[in-house]
């Protein structure tokens, strides 16, 4: 953050996780932090207006939100949001005897995180 002088987005899988991270650096920090909660449009839009502000963002801003310009310099994604495993996955990776095998056949992970990333 320091490198780009804020102009940086940490997104989230979780707010409770945003927000003990928050109040771990947020007096640390040179730069505006701002949290976006649940579809806060303002906080965005504060963001926008910030000359180098940092946002913490989780669920509303992985898809759908336009940074134009050098606005957001720095992305730090804190966990990638793969689905949880579950028993079935399990046995169905089993059943595959390379990634590359697995994910040709039953990639369902890898198309959900490309779809969360996409650019606007």
């Amino acid at each position: 953050m320091e490198a780009t002088h804020g102009h940086t987005l940490v997104l989230f899988t979780s707010y409770s996780l945003m927000g003990a991270v928050y109040n771990q650096v947020k007096d640390r920090l040179s730069f505006p932090l701002m949290e976006v909660w649940r579809h806060s449009q303002e906080v965005i839009h504060q963001f926008k207006q910030a000359q180098n502000a940092v946002l913490f963002a989780a669920g509303s801003c992985w898809e759908g939100v336009d940074f134009p310009g050098d606005m957001v310099s720095s992305l730090i994604i804190v966990r990638l949001p793969f689905p949880v495993p579950d028993p079935l996955s399990e046995a169905e990776r089993e059943q595959y005897p390379t990634l590359q095998d697995y994910t040709g056949t039953a990639g369902r992970s890898t198309p959900d995180f490309r779809l969360r990333l996409r650019p606007v």
